[in-house]
């Protein structure tokens, strides 16, 4: 089975589509009424940390497996077979 240029374009299309949506959904806006509370809020330092463990968030690991996985198949899409 011979794969098509227009079908390696498409699914770049599409991770490319998904990468997009992906960076939107992880954009967090900040409204003009939290602008306008922060301007309010007075400088108070910072706490030390009471524990050596924090949780932390998965969002960077989750875009570097997208941005692993999206190189991966970059090169098995463009391929060119030999037969």
């Amino acid at each position: 089975m011979k794969t098509s240029h227009i079908l390696g374009i498409a699914i770049l299309f599409i991770l490319a589509l998904a990468m997009t949506f992906m960076t939107v959904a992880f954009h967090q806006p900040v409204s003009a009424s939290a602008l306008a509370v922060q301007a309010q809020v007075t400088i108070t330092p910072t706490p030390l940390p009471q524990d050596i463990s924090e949780i932390g968030s998965t969002d960077g690991i989750l875009l570097m497996g997208f941005v692993i996985a999206f190189i991966s198949v970059l090169p098995i899409i463009f391929r060119k077979k030999n037969l």
